[in-house]
Parts: structure tokens; C-alpha cells; sequence
């Protein structure tokens, strides 16, 4: 199937998704789109990088996280969402041990009830010094 044929199959019975501005340098020639909008959902990966530079941001977990869920916030913001219309997140962290400094940085960033729904899930690893990666879908408005 051709790119054209996927996207159209994609925006079948909705709008074609949108690609989202979130920040990123054009310099990094990226070829994914961190942030899409298909009909009213928001749907974006985060990871722990610089939003001003594309790096990662090296460090413990708390570290990371902290900058992941950041990045979603400002993601969310840029939207036209917040993070209280984040409705569904799923985690990915490369050490069950670091579940406790990732969940302490997740409650710094969603506070108040009604939370999303939440999957964390251990991998073996993600690439390179990454140990979070965020997949997650909010309700635009």
C-alpha cells in the first residue's frame, strides 16, 4: 500500500489528521510527527528530550520523567488541550525498580481527579539513553 493509499485510508470518515507544531527544530529532519490531531483527539509519543534541541536529556528517572511529562504539557498547550484532557496514557520504562521515581514525576503533572487511564508498561530497552517513553491520546476542544 502507497503512502497516498495509507493516508487516505487514515482519513477516511474523518479529516485528515493534522500534523501538530510542537516545538522541534526543522533542523532534525525528523521522520515521525510527534503530535497529530485526527477529528478531536490529540494522539502524541514523548520522549525525554530538549524540546529546544531535539536531545535527549540524560539523567535518573525522575529526571527523565519530569521532562516527558513536560514535554506532553507543553504538546497538550500547543494543541489547544491540557493535561487534564488527556484521557488515555500508556508508559514505557526500561527498569521495573524505577516505577516509584516515575509514577512520584506523573503525580506532579496530573493532580486532579478524573485521571486518565494508565498502562505502564517494563521493555527491555528503548534507544539509547531513553528510560520513558510516553504514548498518549486527549480530548481536543
Amino acid at each position: 500500500m502507497s503512502r497516498q493509499q495509507t493516508h487516505q485510508m487514515l482519513s477516511f470518515g474523518v479529516n485528515m489528521f493534522e500534523a501538530i507544531d510542537i516545538g522541534l527544530p526543522k533542523s532534525l529532519n525528523m521522520v515521525v510527527t510527534p503530535a497529530v490531531r485526527v477529528a478531536d483527539v490529540l494522539h502524541t509519543v514523548q520522549v525525554p528530550s530538549d524540546m529546544t534541541t531535539g536531545k535527549i536529556v540524560e539523567g535518573s528517572m525522575a529526571v527523565q520523567a519530569r521532562q516527558t511529562f513536560g514535554n506532553l504539557r507543553t504538546t497538550c498547550e500547543r494543541a489547544g488541550c491540557t493535561l487534564a484532557d488527556v484521557f488515555q496514557i500508556i508508559i514505557y520504562i526500561t527498569d521495573r525498580d524505577d516505577f516509584a521515581e516515575m509514577d512520584a514525576a506523573y503525580r506532579e503533572f496530573f493532580t486532579e481527579a478524573p485521571y486518565p487511564n494508565r498502562a505502564t508498561v517494563v521493555v527491555q530497552s528503548l534507544i539509547g539513553p531513553m528510560g520513558i517513553e510516553v504514548v498518549a491520546q486527549a480530548a481536543l476542544r
